[in-house]
């Protein structure tokens, strides 16, 4: 078996998992979406995200931001993004928001550089009302006596990002 023949599988296994690149940057207003979610230990998560034209194609821009993380969960954060998706009525049309911009916290973001990624997928005028960002309970550290993640991370209320 040839080298290259040996990295089809790796080749499309990478294809499938749907990781986005930067295509280009925009600017953080109060028309993006935001989501996120909180970790047990009480630091949160922000996500923002919109849906943009990019000739006849959707992108999608975004940044993410981290309030107060602790030593227990900094390493953990990128985990969190890298499962977080992008949805478009419902169905994941990007994996793994690692490709967005990583922000200072602050209580208006706005004004704050995001990375695009441009899909496949057809612009249409009223997706950014129908995307939304999902982020997957998770846990970490498995050091409890009963087995149970002594780190969770869930989805769930932000503070406002946008006064």
């Amino acid at each position: 078996m040839t080298r290259v023949a040996a990295l089809l599988p790796a080749l499309a296994c990478a294809a499938c998992l749907g990781i986005a690149e930067v295509a280009d940057q925009s600017t953080v207003d109060p028309s993006y979406v935001s989501g996120g979610g909180f970790w047990n230990e009480g630091s949160t998560i922000s996500v923002v995200a919109k849906a943009e034209p990019r000739g006849d194609r959707l992108a999608i821009c975004g940044a993410w931001a981290i309030n107060t993380s602790s030593a227990l969960t900094v390493g953990y954060n990128h985990d969190v993004i890298g499962a977080a998706v992008i949805q478009l009525d419902g169905s994941n049309i990007i994996n793994n928001l690692r490709f967005m911009n990583l922000v200072p916290y602050s209580q208006n973001i706005a004004g704050q550089t995001s990375n695009c990624t441009i899909t496949d997928i057809a612009w249409e005028p009223d997706m950014n009302d129908r995307i939304e960002i999902r982020i997957p309970r998770q846990g970490f550290e498995r050091q409890d006596p009963t087995g149970q993640p002594l780190l969770v991370f869930r989805q769930g209320p932000l503070p406002v990002l946008f006064p």
